[in-house]
C-alpha cells in the first residue's frame, strides 16, 4: 500500500492510497482511499481504485462501468481541495475551484460549476448542480 502522512510537492504528479497532510502540484494531486489534509494543484482527486474486474478498457483507458453500484466505492476526503478542477467520491470539507464535482459533500463547494449526488451544505458558484434537490440559481444552493 502507498500510505503517506507529510507534505508532497511536485511540479507534475503526487499520489498516494492513504494520505494525512499536504499536497502541492502544478499539475495533478490524487488519493485514492482516505485522505485528510490539503490538496493545492491544477486537478485535485479524492477517488477510489476500482477493481479491474468493474472496469471497461476504452481505446486503451479504462473506466467504470455503466451503472457500477456507488456502494461499491469506499474512501473518505477530509480537509480542502483548492484547484481549477477539484474532485472527490466523498468529502467532508470543502471545495474551492473553477469545477468542483463530489459524489457527496458535507460541507461547501464555492467554484465556477458545482455539481454533487448528495449535498450536505452549500455550493457558491454560478451553476450550482445537487442530485438530491434543485438546480439552484446563481450565486447559491443548499442541501440537506
Amino acid at each position: 500500500s502507498n500510505d503517506f502522512s507529510g507534505i508532497q510537492i511536485s511540479s507534475s504528479m503526487n499520489d498516494a492510497d492513504y494520505f494525512n497532510g499536504i499536497q502541492i502540484s502544478a499539475g495533478l494531486n490524487r488519493s485514492f482511499r482516505n485522505f485528510s489534509g490539503l490538496q493545492i494543484g491544477l486537478h485535485n482527486q479524492i477517488q477510489v481504485k476500482v477493481p479491474v474486474k468493474d472496469l471497461l478498457n476504452v481505446g486503451g483507458t479504462l473506466v467504470p462501468i455503466y451503472g457500477q453500484k456507488k456502494t461499491s466505492r469506499k474512501g473518505m476526503g477530509n480537509g480542502a481541495q483548492i484547484g481549477l478542477w477539484n474532485e472527490s467520491v466523498l468529502a467532508n470539507g470543502i471545495q474551492i475551484g473553477v469545477v468542483n464535482i463530489s459524489e457527496d459533500i458535507n460541507g461547501v463547494q464555492i467554484g465556477l460549476i458545482n455539481y454533487a449526488d448528495s449535498l450536505k451544505g452549500i455550493q457558491i458558484g454560478l451553476l450550482n448542480f445537487h442530485a438530491n434537490g434543485v438546480f439552484g440559481a446563481p450565486v447559491f444552493n443548499l442541501g440537506w
